[in-house]
């Protein structure tokens, strides 16, 4: 976080959480004061929740309530993958929906006619309660040309910008990759 204060690049930091915090209120207490020691105002930093473990949704909306009474911004990253399911955003939404590349990826492909059908409900459902909806893995310019035209515009992936070396915090560039950017306003 102290490097992304530092850096004074504009946007948001994105940083992915297990979802074993989920309900921990020190856990995010400390967050909150990383974030204030660092200078980084929580409102420029959303926490991502991943699919990868089962969330316990009782604590998903109790982080969440936490979390943006603490000013932090919160997403529901890969939608249609794993734990990341509907009923998880039927309990509360986040201000972010990331939908799952494998969910985006070919949705160009005219033979994906169901695929395409899918991405565009699901972005406007998800727009509808208010969320941002951002497209993961967008790799070709006919992937997000069909995204644009369903409303999808917030994107990331290898089309939009490769994986680049992070800042460490000190301020020097360290070896090792982080995800492409999403372009989030």
């Amino acid at each position: 976080m102290a490097a992304a204060a530092r850096s004074r690049l504009p946007g948001f930091l994105c940083i992915n959480l297990g979802s074993t915090l989920l309900g921990n209120e020190a856990a995010l207490s400390y967050l909150t004061e990383l974030a204030a020691r660092a200078g980084l105002s929580p409102g420029r930093v959303i926490l991502e929740f991943p699919e990868h473990l089962p969330i316990d949704v009782p604590a998903w909306v109790a982080s969440h309530k936490l979390l943006r009474a603490a000013g932090f911004r919160t997403a529901l990253d890969d939608l249609g993958a794993g734990y990341a399911s509907l009923s998880v955003l039927a309990a509360y939404v986040p201000d972010v929906v990331k939908l799952d590349m494998r969910l985006v990826q070919g949705v160009s492909d005219s033979a994906q006619r169901v695929r395409r059908k899918l991405v565009g409900h699901v972005a406007a459902m998800v727009l509808d309660l208010g969320a941002e909806v951002v497209a993961e893995g967008v790799e070709t310019p006919e992937d997000a040309e069909t995204l644009l035209e369903l409303g999808v515009y917030l994107q990331q992936g290898y089309l939009h910008g490769r994986p680049t070396v992070p800042i460490d915090a000190g301020g020097d560039e360290t070896t090792g990759a982080t995800e492409s950017g999403a372009l989030v306003p």
